[in-house]
This record gives C-alpha cells, structure tokens and sequence, in this order.
C-alpha cells in the first residue's frame, strides 16, 4: 500500500514539470504533425499502471484524477479486508467485495480513457457544426423554423 501512494506522489512531484507548453484548450488548436502522436496500443499497456496510459496521452489532470480513484479505493478495500480477517463478519465480507468491485471497475475505465483518448488524439475537430435551437412544440421537425 505504501508504495502505490510513493508513486503517487512521485508522478504529482512531475506534474508541473511536464505542464509546461501545453495550450489552455487542446481542442481549439489545429493538429501538429510534430507533436507526439499516442500509439493506442502503448497507450493500453501503459495504462497497465494506473494513471500511466493518460501520462502518455499528455492528459496529466486524468493521470492524477484515475491514481487518486485507484489509490482510494485500493486503500478502502485493505481496509475492509483487514476488517474482516479480524472479525469474519458477512457484514465485513460484503463491505470488503464492494472495494473489490469498485476498484476494478475504476482500474478498467481508466485502461478504457486511456485506450479510447488515444485513438481520437488524431480526430480533427469538427468546426463547421453549429447547434440549432429546437423547433416549437407544436411544429415538426421535417416542417423547419
């Protein structure tokens, strides 16, 4: 346990380091052919540690958001477990189960952003569309405004 907060704390020490030359809104900014474009396979694998596949994706905010989820609910379940190996309580068991359960689905959705971010990095935003308000209630959509 005390080694995934060291890392933890590790990779929040680099953070800020890392930050620098990064644009406010990445999404406004046109494609650079000279950035670092993220292989979603690598993306996958890294993401093997949590936090590891949004460090490589350049997403250093969801890199801290998933290690902080992971670390949490890691420390949650330890808890629980020690509880229930001391008292063998079913009430313990299930508290127990729940982390479990909670902890994997964090650590398989951050595998999931990580994978997921890393295929649409390259998908160019689409700037021609625009939002059209909703017709009136008692006009159809087919009919237009």
């Amino acid at each position: 346990m005390r080694t995934s907060y060291r890392l933890s704390l590790m990779l929040v020490a680099v953070l800020p380091f890392s930050l620098q030359g990064q644009t406010p809104d990445s999404t406004l900014a046109q494609p650079d052919t000279t950035q670092h474009t993220p292989n979603p396979r690598t993306a996958l694998v890294l993401g093997l540690i949590p936090g590891g596949g949004q460090f490589y994706n350049g997403k250093w905010l969801k890199a801290l958001i998933v290690i902080t989820a992971n670390g949490y609910f890691f420390s949650q379940f330890q808890q629980a477990r020690q509880a229930y190996q001391e008292s063998q309580e079913t009430e313990d068991l299930e508290e127990r189960n729940k982390f479990a359960w909670q902890l994997m689905f964090v650590y398989i959705l951050g595998l999931m952003d990580a994978y997921v971010d890393a295929h649409l990095s390259t998908f160019p935003p689409d700037s021609s569309y625009q939002a059209q308000p909703l017709p009136p209630s008692n006009q159809s959509v087919e009919d237009g405004p």
